[in-house]
């Protein structure tokens, strides 16, 4: 019934205001996570996946965090580096697609890409001094939709209070690295950009409500792993 499932691992080239609504609604180096807290498989199949969930959300940390840090200097290659944000937003599209729909993989590419672009957008108001609670707000509710969505194809694993506890915490850790920069902050700046490296794919989790949790890249390669055993287990 089900075709095996393999992934070819390849190497390729967000104390700020806005934190109290954060806390209400939920009460270019990509680091490599270890070994043991990374990828808890049992099979090479389920290690491959592992390996490939890191990638995928690697990327996505490398590329905010890049972005965030370019735009604010008004470095040369910020355009360069918004575009490969957006790139490797995609190829969450196709991962998505082998388990389930090319519609669901558009969804998620679709609510990632909007808010790495109200991101973008933030980044530009917090340079030059305008306020962003409103982009705080929308780039919010492009995480509600993605949760929504994750929710939908795997309850279970992947519950929507669940996959927006991570996906707030992480960009309230973002939200501290805008302002962290913007003050020249640079101690504030590198314990969030830490902090943030680990919701996503550097865990387990060493701080706040997620504290010794398993990082979104686990949460990720995890559900699958439950919800299509069958296709994990060489």
């Amino acid at each position: 019934m089900y075709k095996k499932i393999t992934h070819n691992i390849t190497e390729e080239h967000f104390a700020h205001p806005l934190a109290a609504e954060l806390k209400k609604k939920v009460d270019k180096t990509i680091i490599k996570p270890t070994l043991k807290s990374a990828f808890p498989a049992k099979t090479s199949s389920e290690t491959a996946l592992y390996l490939a969930s890191h990638e995928l959300f690697g990327k996505l940390y490398a590329g905010v965090r890049d972005y965030l840090v370019a735009a604010l200097e008004g470095a040369p290659d910020t355009a360069y580096i918004a575009k490969q944000l957006l790139s490797d937003i995609e190829k969450f599209g196709p991962v998505l697609t082998v388990y389930y729909s090319t519609q669901v993989g558009n969804e998620v590419v679709l609510h990632l890409t909007e808010f790495a672009e109200t991101f973008t957008e933030l980044v530009t108001a917090a340079k030059i001094g305008k306020d962003y609670a409103k982009l705080t707000t929308t780039a919010l509710s492009h995480l509600d939709n993605l949760a929504r969505v994750l929710d939908r194809i795997n309850p279970t694993l992947w519950p929507e209070a669940t996959v927006k506890e991570y996906l707030y915490e992480y960009a309230s850790y973002v939200l501290e690295q805008v302002s962290a920069r913007v003050r020249r902050d640079w101690e504030s700046d590198s314990v969030a950009k830490e902090k943030s490296s680990k919701v996503l794919m550097a865990g387990p989790i060493t701080a706040g409500k997620l504290l010794g949790k398993p990082d979104l890249a686990n949460v990720f390669a995890a559900g699958l792993i439950s919800q299509f055993p069958a296709l994990f287990t060489n």
